[in-house]
């Protein structure tokens, strides 16, 4: 059985479902961002008993901007489905998994240091960076693996106009291959890799945020 949640267009999944035939497939239509829903999908957990051998944490939002700018109800929508939400789904999820499952929790190259203009989503996917190399440790002696994955800039309906949108450095940042992303990174969490950050430049900047000084980091971004 599979679990699946898009945050718009419910019937997108079933689309999805459909070109699976093969697959027993089930659709659950829950905002998780909603504190009520984690005890919903905790019924309906604890009534199927799935055997889960691979949880990929996928959900997010990400709004761009100044935060002085925003509006504060998008800012904590970001902290409400990118933490709490990711937080949740695995702790709910974690009971109906055994030795030799993998957690792939989706992070972003944006985790690596703060970003200006985007400063809340990066934010919160810095959470679930250090969320999932703690977590990492302390399932290893059930025999689980958790392994953050750390995309660049995707062509995404999350990102869809984003790019003419943008300020300064991010227009030109190259774009990661959506397909390539996902095989390579299930790939890595079953190998039992920690992280995976696809392509030259972000592993590069990946490289550079750990020996720079993040005040140096965000000017450039900021440009």
């Amino acid at each position: 059985m599979k679990y699946g949640w898009l945050p718009a267009d419910w019937s997108r999944f079933h689309e999805i479902a459909k070109q699976y035939p093969q697959k027993k497939c089930k659709a659950i239509g829950l905002d998780l961002s909603k504190d009520e829903n984690d005890e919903t999908l905790g019924k309906m957990l604890e009534e199927s008993k799935p055997d889960i051998k691979l949880l990929i944490s996928n959900s997010g939002v990400v709004k761009r901007g100044n935060f002085d700018e925003a509006e504060l109800s998008g800012q904590t929508a970001m902290c409400d489905l990118n933490v709490k939400g990711a937080t949740a789904v695995t702790r709910l999820c974690l009971p109906y998994m055994k030795k030799g499952s993998v957690i792939l929790e989706t992070c972003s190259t944006s985790a690596f240091a703060p970003n200006p203009h985007l400063n809340v989503y990066s934010a919160t996917k810095a959470y679930l960076m250090n969320f999932s190399t703690g977590l990492r440790q302390e399932l290893k002696p059930r025999g689980f693996n958790v392994c953050a994955v750390h995309p660049g800039w995707m062509n995404t309906d999350m990102n869809a106009g984003a790019r003419n949108a943008s300020h300064g450095v991010s227009m030109f940042l190259p774009q990661v291959d959506v397909k390539k992303l996902a095989s390579r990174s299930l790939a890595a969490a079953r190998k039992g890799k920690a992280s995976y950050t696809q392509g030259a430049f972000y592993k590069f900047y990946h490289l550079l945020t750990k020996v720079l000084p993040h005040t140096l980091i965000v000017r450039f971004s900021a440009m």
